[in-house]
């Protein structure tokens, strides 16, 4: 009785662990679609859209390149993401580097630095990211911070 309960629960947790390793392993080339929310001020609110290209090197790391469009605005970034650990649910880290543009005004290009905390859960993620951008217009430098919420499927 004791062999059998204890081989039945370890062909039991094997298959699962398989099963279960399947079905969030990252790897290869992904694309991701997304929903996107933009806080430039906190007086309102952007809506916009995000896709992503990238390429997962491990199941913890994923480089991608990433276009954001909200309404007047764009940023395009080279992104690096760490997931925390290796499993489906997970957290991850995110870090940016792009050029965000004032689609309305095209002489004011700004340098975009972003850093951001998010969930992954199967194939979607949910991302919180604060954009500090430096720009200048007619010798003039300033800067900004922006917030940016961002729901994605990967593909």
């Amino acid at each position: 009785m004791k062999k059998s309960f204890l081989l039945s629960a370890l062909l039991y947790c094997g298959f699962s662990t398989f099963i279960v390793a399947e079905a969030f392993e990252r790897k290869g080339f992904n694309i991701g679609l997304g929903a996107s929310v933009l806080f430039p001020k906190v007086e309102y609110a952007l809506p916009g859209i995000e896709i992503e290209t990238g390429y997962f090197f491990s199941n913890q790391f994923d480089m991608a390149a990433s276009l954001k469009i909200a309404l007047g605005t764009a940023m395009l970034s080279a992104k690096g993401k760490y997931y925390i650990q290796d499993e489906e649910d997970t957290s991850y880290v995110s870090v940016e580097v792009g050029q965000f543009v004032a689609i309305r005004d095209v002489d004011e290009l700004k340098l975009s630095y972003a850093g951001g905390i998010g969930y992954a859960f199967g194939h979607k993620e949910v991302e919180l990211n604060v954009i500090r951008d430096r720009y200048s217009y007619e010798n003039d430098y300033s800067s900004d911070t922006h917030l940016l919420v961002t729901f994605r499927y990967l593909f």
